[in-house]
């Protein structure tokens, strides 16, 4: 969403907004990276232990094969941002999504050619975070961002997760996990589906004939 805001309302200008941000996110797995090559680099320093080979002669961690993720955030809102439209109100909403998130696949197939390093998008599990920005957000953007922010209060603010339809979106748990889970060939990290049951146990049989009817 964030992104969005700073796009000017229009496609191009998230998407230009995107690729810098993700060049900001790779400048900091650099840094990272090499600080940590820096730790573990003797004896002496604090991650020694972990840069030392195993017994099957391969250190623990190898920092050229470890993969550096890019987490989501929001995608839906920064679509309500752009279009007035969530995923689940808009075919053509849902479509934007897709195509923004199929953006930052290929974005990220070009850092990884370009640095040599494994980079990969992922469906950040990052509630804490979603509630954090969309705070700060009605603080710093209130006008701009209190019409997309969820909770209905400045208490309970909180953005999308992820690639996630809205929580409160009308719509079935099967219809859910087939929409969202047209984003996974594109998430390499990690994707996550939330089933909202409250306080039911569904039967095994139950689950067995929800899967069936995902496939």
């Amino acid at each position: 969403y964030r992104a969005a805001r700073k796009g000017h309302r229009n496609l191009a200008g998230l998407m230009d907004e995107i690729d810098h941000t993700m060049d900001l996110v790779v400048q900091a797995h650099l840094e990272k990276k090499a600080k940590i090559a820096e730790m573990i680099s003797g004896p002496g320093y604090p991650l020694h232990q972990i840069g030392r080979n195993a017994c099957d002669g391969r250190p623990y961690v190898e920092l050229d094969k470890c993969t550096y993720i890019i987490g989501l955030i929001g995608v839906n809102d920064a679509v309500k941002f752009l279009m007035n439209k969530e995923f689940h109100e808009s075919e053509e909403a849902y479509e934007m999504g897709l195509k923004i998130v199929s953006h930052m696949y290929v974005r990220c197939k070009k850092l990884a050619a370009k640095h040599k390093m494994k980079f990969s998008l992922e469906e950040s599990p990052a509630e804490s975070a979603a509630r954090r920005l969309a705070k700060a957000d009605l603080v710093y953007f209130k006008e701009e961002s209190a019409p997309i922010v969820k909770g209905g209060s400045n208490d309970v603010a909180y953005y999308t997760n992820s690639v996630h339809l809205s929580a409160d979106a009308p719509v079935s748990l099967v219809e859910r996990i087939r929409r969202q889970a047209k984003f996974h060939s594109m998430i390499e990290s990690g994707a996550i589906t939330h089933a909202f049951v409250g306080e039911e146990r569904p039967s095994p049989e139950a689950i067995a004939r929800l899967v069936k009817d995902t496939l």
